[in-house]
Parts: structure tokens; sequence; C-alpha cells
């Protein structure tokens, strides 16, 4: 999986998780979204303690994830790092 495609999953999912559409995944909007076949790749992470994982602290924790995953940093995760 490329970083193009990883972000573009996670991109879909943020997008449908957002019910409300106001760029932020509140604690129950989140918690719905990993009810429904949500995994590691679609977490995010609150970094400002304000209850709510906005756009910026979502995309932020995928890059902080992906360069954690591509073991080889070829920009590309394979079966043995996903």
């Amino acid at each position: 999986m490329s970083g193009f495609d990883f972000d573009s999953a996670r991109m879909s999912f943020f997008n449908q998780a957002d019910l409300n559409g106001d760029f932020a995944l509140s604690p129950a909007e989140m918690e719905q979204a990993m009810a429904h076949g949500g995994s590691r790749l679609f977490e995010g992470s609150d970094t400002n303690g304000d209850g709510t994982i906005s756009l910026d602290e979502y995309l932020e924790y995928g890059n902080q994830l992906f360069g954690s995953l591509d073991a080889d940093g070829d920009g590309v995760l394979g079966p043995g790092e996903m």
C-alpha cells in the first residue's frame, strides 16, 4: 500500500465518520465508526485535549502511523509491514 493509498483510505474513513461535517471526530462519531469495521489504520489522537480529533490531528496521527509501519522506509507498506 502506497502512502497515497494509505492517505486515501484514511480520508474516506474520516469523511464517512464525520457525521455532522464539522471536520472533527467526536468520541461518539469515532466509536460508531470503529464499531463498523474500524482498525488501527483509522485511529486518531486528540493531541490538544479538546475532546475531539480534528482533521489536522487525524492527518498527523496518520503520518506518524505510516512512518512507524514503513519499516524499510521505502514509502510503501508491504505485506510484512501491515
